[in-house]
């Protein structure tokens, strides 16, 4: 592929500025692509009754982790297992969390610095370095292994992510079939996740189960938790889809924005050097300790990336619902409290997921484009695009939108932000489930790099960027390389 579909939907949003939606042909298939934003928050949100699936269809026999994940669950399947999956990003589960993720930071930190001893500027290829620590996360929050994956690049967990993820042209094709043509793909027994790589997961998981019952190991951990819910028990088989969807859910979003944050911080170093300096104040302050209470306080490093402790209340009731009420109280809330969102830079200009397709489940009407013109019928099966990376990098939205300004996401800059022009996790019930638990991932492993080291641009990083077509999330082609020092004080 030449053009991915980031490329192609972008165009199409470009070309027709006045417009509130214009037709477009999926492949064979014809749908719409939306461009207004009272019109993106009515169907992702007020009318999402009338659009609440995916534009998904995966055979959960062929594919059991990503056919059995909430992103591609459907109707009052993905009500039931959006409520388990939830559970497990909670508050509560996030605290239990955080220091296995403070530890990942400190082993990043180890690993930096055993580098560097051995060449002080350290050269890496930021998506690289940033597998290494999500999947470190990964391995000990959701399995409570150690997963060596800074000792060692052929480390179980890394293997894994590389036979879901790795952008080759056979990935390419599953992910087109996938995500573009998801009839033919589910026709032709297409699976994200290979079978063996489910095979080593349930491998993983019973081997864990083995070793903690003959060690009388008792953790209130992820892995713990997930073995039972209301009361009913479950097998390998329930365990192996709440991992793999941890897995998935966990890496992919986090990774890919770590990369390209560590870009923008190493082409913008006085941004860079302002975050450092807050983080110093921080330390000093609260004499070097990090816990989960304070660590929302960082204000400039929220401006950077998503805070993950906002609205943290609204997640722990939300779900605590009758499923039955889940959409009307998310809603509600939604309009009541945009404007306590953080929305921040890093995912403005990388929104891991560039398109957000949904699927009209109840007949609706669009208003007329003009004021000659009628509502237009959108007729149950029809694909409606929301062209996520193209809003986060409209001018009329973002001024300047090719700058990287944390600036725009604090104090009163914030308010000023169009709602329904930025949504890097999805919006509406069923934005990213796993997105506090990416966030409090990216911002620790900024807090703990930038504490000590200096993140510089190396020359084999290819300027402008220009990104992969081979894959529906983003991803930079030739990669992001970045010289590690240590930093001055």
């Amino acid at each position: 592929m030449k053009k991915s579909p980031n490329d192609i939907y972008g165009n199409i949003y470009r070309t027709f500025p006045d417009y509130p939606y214009v037709g477009v042909y999926i492949v064979n298939r014809p749908g719409l692509l939306i461009r207004d934003p009272e019109l993106i928050k009515s169907v992702v949100q007020q009318n999402f009754s009338h659009f609440h699936n995916n534009d998904l269809i995966v055979d959960e026999k062929v594919d059991p982790i990503f056919g059995k994940n909430p992103f591609t669950s459907r109707d009052e399947l993905w009500k039931q297992r959006r409520a388990v999956h939830t559970r497990q990003f909670s508050s509560g589960k996030l605290k239990s969390m955080f220091n296995s993720v403070v530890q990942g930071g400190d082993r990043l930190t180890k690993y930096v610095t055993t580098e560097m001893n051995a060449n002080p500027k350290f050269t890496t290829e930021a998506n690289e370095l940033a597998s290494k620590y999500i999947l470190y996360n990964v391995g000990i929050c959701a399995l409570g292994i150690d997963p060596m994956t800074f000792e060692d690049d052929n480390a179980e967990v890394r293997v894994i992510a590389r036979d879901i993820l790795q952008p080759t042209f056979y990935n390419a094709i599953m992910q087109f079939l996938m995500f573009m043509l998801p009839s033919l793909g589910k026709f032709l027994s297409v699976s994200i996740v290979p079978p063996k790589v489910t095979q080593r997961l349930k491998s993983l998981i019973q081997e864990q189960l083995q070793y903690r019952e003959q060690h009388k190991i008792v953790r209130n951990d992820f892995f713990e938790s997930i073995q039972e819910y209301k009361g009913e028990k479950f097998g390998v088989e329930e365990m192996l889809v709440q991992i793999g969807s941890f897995f998935i859910d966990g890496y992919v979003t986090s990774s890919t924005a770590l990369s390209f944050i560590l870009y923008e911080l190493a082409v913008n170093l006085d941004i860079q050097k302002r975050l450092a300096e807050e983080i110093d104040e921080f330390l000093a302050k609260h004499k070097g300790e990090v816990t989960y209470e304070v660590f929302q306080s960082l204000s400039y490093l929220n401006g950077v990336f998503l805070d993950p402790y906002e609205d943290l209340e609204l997640h722990a009731n939300i779900f605590r619902c009758n499923l039955l009420l889940l959409e009307q109280v998310y809603c509600k809330y939604l309009t009541r409290n945009k404007s306590k969102r953080g929305w921040k830079e890093g995912l403005r200009k990388y929104p891991p997921f560039g398109i957000m397709t949904r699927i009209c489940t109840q007949p609706f009407e669009f208003p007329p484009i003009n004021k000659g013109s009628k509502p237009l019928p959108v007729e149950v099966g029809t694909p409606v695009v929301v062209p996520i990376i193209a809003l986060h990098n409209d001018e009329k939205y973002f001024p300047d939108p090719a700058r990287f300004d944390p600036e725009r996401h604090i104090g009163e800059n914030k308010a000023s932000i169009t709602k329904g022009t930025f949504m890097p996790f999805g919006d509406g019930p069923r934005s990213c489930i796993g997105e506090r638990f990416a966030l409090l991932q990216v911002k620790m492993s900024l807090f703990k790099l930038l504490s000590q080291f200096e993140i510089r641009l190396n020359p084999k990083t290819k300027v402008p960027l220009t990104f992969n077509p081979q894959t529906i999330i983003l991803a930079a082609e030739g990669g992001i390389w970045v010289d590690i020092h240590k930093r001055d004080k």
